[in-house]
Order: C-alpha cells, then sequence, then structure tokens
C-alpha cells in the first residue's frame, strides 16, 4: 500500500514539474492597449505587450457591452465594476527570448479587464475618467510552429475611457457615446526606481557643470 501510494505521489509530483516545463508564465508584464468602439467587425483595438524576454504588438476586437457603437449612457447614470473587453486577434510582430516572430507566428487567448466605478457628469461635451483596472486572469498564448505555451501575467494599471455627448439622443435627451480608451499597467518597482536613478544621475551632472561655470 505504502509503495502504491509512493509511486501514485511520484507520478503526480512528475506530471506537474512536466506541466510547468511546458507552459512559461512571465511575470509582470507591462501592457499598453488602445481601443475604439466596436462595430462588430473586429480589428479596433491595438496591445503592446512588453517585458523581460518577451514583446509583442497586434490588434484585437472589443466584445463588451459598453463598447458596441450606439451604446448610450444617461449623464448621471453610473457604470459599476464590470467594465470588461475581450479579445487578442493577431500578433502582428514579436519576440520571445531570442526568437523573433512575425505575424500569424504566435496565437493568444481572450482575457478581460475589469475597471472601477463610475459616474456619467451631467453637462461636459467630452467626458473622460481614469480608473483601476486590471485583466482578470492570465493571458494565454502559443507559437504555433513550436507549439510552445506561455501565459503573460500583466500587472493592474489604469483605464482612460473617453465618452462624447450627444445633445439630441433617443427622443430628444442627451447622452454620451463611447469614444475611445487606453489602458496602461503600472510599471514594475524596479523599473520606477531604475527611471528615478537614471533622473538623479541626469539631475547631478547639470548641477556639476553649472557648479564649474
Amino acid at each position: 500500500m505504502k509503495r502504491a501510494l509512493a509511486l501514485f505521489i511520484l507520478v503526480m509530483f512528475s506530471a506537474q514539474l512536466s506541466l510547468a516545463d511546458s507552459v512559461k508564465i512571465f511575470n509582470n508584464v507591462s501592457a499598453f492597449l488602445q481601443i475604439s468602439p466596436n462595430d462588430g467587425s473586429g480589428g479596433n483595438m491595438a496591445f503592446n505587450f512588453s517585458g523581460p524576454d518577451l514583446s509583442l504588438k497586434g490588434v484585437g476586437g472589443t466584445g463588451c457591452q459598453w463598447c458596441f457603437a450606439g451604446n448610450t449612457f444617461a449623464p448621471g447614470e453610473s457604470l459599476n465594476a464590470s467594465i470588461f473587453f475581450v479579445g487578442f486577434d493577431f500578433v502582428t510582430e514579436g519576440k520571445i527570448g531570442k526568437n523573433h516572430l512575425g505575424a500569424g507566428e504566435v496565437s493568444l487567448g481572450s482575457s478581460s479587464i475589469t475597471g472601477g466605478n463610475f459616474v456619467f457628469p451631467k453637462m461636459k461635451n467630452v467626458f473622460t475618467v481614469t480608473v483601476p483596472a486590471a485583466f482578470d486572469s492570465t493571458l494565454f498564448g502559443q507559437v504555433i510552429e513550436s507549439s510552445q505555451t506561455f501565459g503573460l501575467r500583466i500587472r493592474p494599471g489604469v483605464l482612460h475611457l473617453t465618452f462624447d455627448l450627444v445633445s439630441a439622443c433617443g427622443g430628444g435627451s442627451s447622452c454620451y457615446l463611447f469614444d475611445r480608451a487606453t489602458f496602461t499597467s503600472t510599471p514594475e518597482p524596479s523599473t520606477v526606481l531604475l527611471s528615478l536613478t537614471g533622473l538623479f544621475f541626469v539631475a547631478g551632472r547639470a548641477w556639476q557643470k553649472r557648479k564649474a561655470l
């Protein structure tokens, strides 16, 4: 019985190691996304993922209700925290490790972004709001030729949403139409520290030159 149990544990442990080897997870990947209203045709979102040994660019489609053209929001109406969009359709170029990848060589699974609550103002021609946002799960992908799978754990960030006020809308009342959005993940603390160090160095050199004069 003990031998059978030990064999079972060994098999399960080996399976976990095999799975870990087959899926490479890129942690704390920074991301930038540009989003436009979805008219149903797709291809209306541009994305840019970057991180250690990783860089992917491409386009996708928004699939959330609030992104579709024609969806309206009344002034004073609140939008809850279920702000989301999905769909990463095409990777146009990228790099994983030392491997440079072209169009059609990488496929990405769908994922979502959720944001915070806000209320549409009463009287503003253009309304822009910034809310905290995050990917709801790891974004998985695959290198098609080699079948190498990987996951992108993208850091939380901010979502900038812009809406336009339309004076005559739905029986004469005013309403807001979604215009555009961007999502930017928060840089890693080490990246921020490196940037600050560089700024201090530049400022120090400038001060030394001014002192020498």
